[in-house]
């Protein structure tokens, strides 16, 4: 018979063996205890931020928690499930330990970075927030009959950041003026180097090096999101770095430093595009003064000086004007009267006012008035005598009214920009015939003056 002692203690045994040899539920990140002996797996993923052609890899854990009095040591058969192409726990399983001894409140580690096997592609997980699945299975047994078994997949957020890009152009600032404008080309062949900076922003070194293309054109791509500076190489040759920053534009300006080449500091967030990094460049060439006659074009008022002379040489009269102010462009070079034969170099304004006439000739920069010559009268042009008979002019040597500057390209004293004549006693409608000799820089020829 037994004692009633005896029944106590048998209780209380199978009691705490109930207790102890239960079936733990699963859970998502790890399984749950059980009370006594109560062996816990966990699944961490390192790193959780990575580029898209990166990689993950993960670390398992198992924890003997041991929560009662006189909890033992415990035996575990782990399995590790990495992630297969699609993202899900379809790997090829890896065996992490078989019947190994865990004693109460150690924790076994494996860190399965030492095995490229487990290494996980972000190639399927989309921009942003993705999810790579892993499994793990495993038994825990507090002696030679398995006590419980459990198994938990567990979902690791990832944060998938897609590479920036950084461009983009280098072209020929004709006019110099720091600005892209139609007509301006690329240039081809120019080095650019893409520089590391430190937490100041300075350069630290070289990480990458290109060539602009055809067009002028570069792009740095797969960078990381951080902060970078971009150094344009000069060209072989008399190439200076145009002005920078030049407008309102940051599309269309240089960000070259005109000293050194080298960007300010260029941040890029993860995945972005700045393709507004250009530089612009120009040549300088050798000049020379050369001289070329010049004519006010009237618009409407303008009339062929061939209209009424015996000759084919270019230029206008302007007229009939009443009292009033007009403003004319002044063209050189325009043989035959074609207007894109020449090139507008400057203005004449004529101001008719009360009988008295003021014409002002005003040369753009870059260009010299050596002489001027005027006609302001009645009829369309002066006449000279030819014999017994009076005919038309349009020699400007014959025109009764202007000036010469005696230019002298290296006494920049003779530079004159603009010539101003006034008169008065002028009654009804006037024509105006305004001829110039202006000297300007262009790229030297033989026979040319420096």
């Amino acid at each position: 018979m037994v004692g009633r002692g005896k029944w106590r203690r048998l209780v209380i045994v199978l009691a705490v063996m109930v207790l102890t040899l239960g079936v733990a539920v699963p859970a998502m990140s790890q399984v749950t205890p059980v009370v006594g002996n109560s062996v816990d797996v966990f699944l961490s993923v390192t790193p959780n931020t990575q580029y898209r052609d990166g990689s993950v890899a993960y670390t398992v854990a198992a924890f003997n928690a041991g929560f009662v009095e006189g909890a033992s040591p415990a035996w575990i058969d782990v399995t590790f499930t990495p992630p297969g192409p699609d993202g899900t726990a379809s790997g090829t399983p890896v065996v992490l330990a078989t019947g190994l001894r865990i004693e109460v409140n150690q924790v076994i580690t494996w860190n399965v970075t030492t095995n490229p096997e487990l290494l996980v592609p972000l190639a399927h997980i989309e921009e942003g927030v993705g999810v790579a699945l892993a499994k793990v299975d495993y038994y825990a047994r507090y002696d030679a009959t398995p006590a419980y078994y459990a198994s938990g997949t567990k979902n690791i957020p990832v944060t998938v950041l897609e590479y920036a890009e950084l461009g983009d152009f280098v072209w020929n600032d004709l006019d110099q003026d720091g600005i892209q404008e139609a007509g301006e080309p690329g240039i081809e062949g120019v080095t650019v180097n893409l520089w590391s900076v430190d937490e100041l922003c300075a350069p630290v070194a070289i990480i990458d090096t290109m060539l602009t293309d055809a067009n002028g054109y570069f792009l740095f791509d797969s960078l990381k999101a951080g902060d970078y500076k971009v150094q344009f190489v000069l060209p072989d040759g008399d190439w200076f770095f145009t002005m920078q920053y030049a407008g309102t534009d940051d599309t269309i300006d240089s960000n070259a430093n005109p000293a050194t080449g080298i960007t300010d500091c260029v941040t890029l967030a993860a995945g972005a595009s700045d393709l507004t990094i250009d530089a612009g460049m120009y040549q300088m060439q050798e000049l020379c003064w050369a001289d070329e006659t010049a004519w006010a074009y009237g618009d409407d008022y303008a009339k062929p000086n061939w209209d009424y002379v015996n000759n084919r040489f270019w230029g206008w009269t302007n007229g009939p004007l009443s009292e009033g102010s007009y403003e004319w462009d002044l063209y050189a070079g325009a043989g035959a009267n074609i207007l894109s034969n020449g090139t507008v170099i400057g203005k004449v304004y004529v101001d008719y006012e009360d009988g008295c006439v003021t014409v002002t000739y005003e040369v753009d920069e870059g260009y010299a008035i050596g002489e001027a010559h005027l006609w302001v009268g009645n009829d369309v042009l002066p006449k000279v005598k030819r014999g017994r008979t009076s005919v038309y002019t349009n020699a400007p040597g014959q025109f009764p009214y202007g000036d010469s500057y005696g230019f002298d390209p290296v006494d920049s004293s003779t530079w004159e920009s603009t010539w101003t004549w006034t008169q008065c006693g002028f009654k009804g409608d006037i024509y105006v015939a305004a001829h110039a000799v202006v000297w300007g820089q262009v790229e030297c020829t033989d026979n040319m003056i420096e």
